[in-house]
């Protein structure tokens, strides 16, 4: 009887002990149940959102230049024209916009300007911003013409007088500008050329072709006076006479040296048989003959430009001649105030 209490007292302390190491390895090897998270909750690797991007002020990037995300046209047969008046100057920008979509916007010119004047296409509308830019708003497609006039405020340096402001980009841009006194220097830094010369009127007209930038930059400013100092100046003359029936007719090249001071005005003593029918040369404001002494006229040839180094002038006239056979002084052409004349006939 006693061992048979002790071998249910074994079995029930076995028992017991199986019960509680599995409810030990329960405990231990088994964590409490947790919800599966949902996959956007679960770890991944770390991400860096970007700030929004800051909005673009088409305002700031005008000055000094229009912004670059204006788009939908393009620019052709652009040209500026200006008229320097004293210290200040007037510009006439014209150009060709073919636009690709409606109400685009063309950023026209930024700069210290003031409107004059415009010309634009149909429904068309032209605004400023507050920090000096004129834009065009288009309201077609296609090309369409557009011209604006407007003042340039220049900033004094010095002698010189200095304009900047920006225009749109085109791949062919051509300057003229008209002076109102033929002693000006004109500049445009970064132009591909410069050429001078004189209109119809008489007036000096710089033209110059432009690179392809939006930045039309120009400089001005009437010729330094150089000290007056005792003219040295030597000519060559070269002549060549052809007789006809009744006239003599000849044809006359002076070849003037500037050795000192400069060239600006040319006296020339003529025959007092011989009329003067032509006079040729570069840069001549006028000419005139003076006939006080008739056995000696002169002739005076004004330059509009002050020449230092050479200057080439050309005389054509003509004597009335008997009947031939005749005999006949030759005429000639003496330049005055020279240290050395000579020539060829």
């Amino acid at each position: 009887m006693n061992r048979l209490h002790m071998l249910i007292w074994s079995g029930l302390a076995a028992g017991l002990w199986v019960v509680i190491s599995v409810a030990g390895m329960a405990a231990t090897n088994s964590p409490a149940e947790v919800p599966a998270a949902p996959p956007s909750a679960k770890a991944g690797p770390a991400m860096t959102v970007p700030a929004p991007a800051a909005p673009v002020n088409p305002v700031a990037a005008c000055i000094p230049t229009p912004p670059v995300a204006a788009t939908g046209f393009t620019i052709a047969d652009m040209s500026i024209r200006g008229e320097i008046e004293g210290e200040n100057v007037v510009f006439t920008l014209a150009f060709t916009a073919d636009a690709q979509t409606k109400s685009c916007q063309v950023p026209m010119v930024a700069g210290e300007i003031a409107c004059r004047e415009s010309d634009l296409p149909r429904g068309a509308v032209l605004s400023r911003d507050t920090r000096g830019c004129f834009w065009l708003t288009l309201a077609s497609r296609g090309r369409q013409s557009v011209k604006l006039v407007f003042a340039s405020r220049p900033v004094k340096e010095g002698d010189w007088r200095h304009t900047r402001f920006t225009i749109p980009l085109s791949a062919i841009r051509e300057a003229v500008v008209q002076c109102d006194r033929n002693d000006l220097e004109v500049n445009f830094p970064g132009a591909l050329s410069v050429k001078r010369q004189k209109a119809p009127n008489g007036q000096t007209v710089v033209t110059a072709f432009l690179g392809i930038s939006d930045s039309f930059e120009m400089r001005w400013k009437p010729e330094i006076k150089k000290l007056e100092a005792e003219r040295v100046v030597e000519c060559v003359a070269n002549m060549i006479a052809s007789a006809g029936v009744g006239a003599l007719h000849l044809d006359t090249i002076l070849s003037y040296r500037v050795v000192q001071g400069s060239l600006n005005k040319l006296t020339v003593a003529l025959s007092s048989n011989i009329n003067v029918t032509q006079v040729r040369g570069e840069d001549i404001q006028d000419w005139s003959i003076d006939r006080k002494n008739p056995a000696q006229p002169l002739l005076t040839v004004s330059l509009s430009r002050p020449k230092d180094t050479q200057y080439l002038l050309q005389i054509n006239g003509e004597m009335v001649l008997p009947e031939f056979p005749c005999k006949f002084n030759l005429p000639a052409f003496v330049p005055r105030d020279v240290i050395r004349a000579n020539g060829f006939l």
